[in-house]
């Protein structure tokens, strides 16, 4: 009587593995399908053109556009412009640099200066630009914003 070859570590006969391991590729490799959801001008978005973007704290997206700066909450945008008349507005509606604070803040670097947004009290600083002051900012144009390895 010849027997079926067995797997030497289980002791079980090699047949009776590969008819398990097949059926449990079978039952679990299916392939999940993935939906994308695209989003632009026609649902809200400033502009098609996003030069940055992050996540805050909370769970809203941040995009940065020539149009302005873009909150978005998995519904809808709220989109943030400069006003003239509105000293707490953004400096200019081009963003180019967008970084998240350990506290929350969004600091946003644009095409006329940085600022910052504190979501505790929905406000917009714009921070001074003075060319002959070393420790204030001394150029216009913000384009990047990073975190040093101490998070500041």
């Amino acid at each position: 009587m010849r027997s079926c070859p067995k797997n030497i570590v289980s002791g079980i006969p090699v047949s009776i593995s590969l008819f398990f391991l097949l059926s449990a590729t079978r039952l679990f490799g299916q392939v999940s399908s993935l939906d994308f959801e695209q989003y632009d001008t026609r649902n809200g978005l400033s502009q098609n053109q996003v030069v940055a973007i992050v996540q805050d704290q909370k769970g809203f997206l941040w995009f940065g556009t020539d149009e302005g700066l873009n909150r978005f909450d998995g519904h809808e945008f709220k989109v943030f412009r400069h006003n003239e008349n509105d000293s707490r507005s953004l400096p200019d509606n081009t963003i180019h640099g967008l970084a998240v604070a350990d506290d929350g803040t969004i600091w946003i670097g644009t095409a006329n200066g940085i600022c910052r947004y504190i979501p505790d009290q929905e406000l917009i600083e714009s921070l001074p630009v003075n060319y002959d002051v070393d420790s204030l900012p001394n150029g216009t144009g913000v384009n990047e914003i990073r975190k040093d390895p101490a998070g500041n």
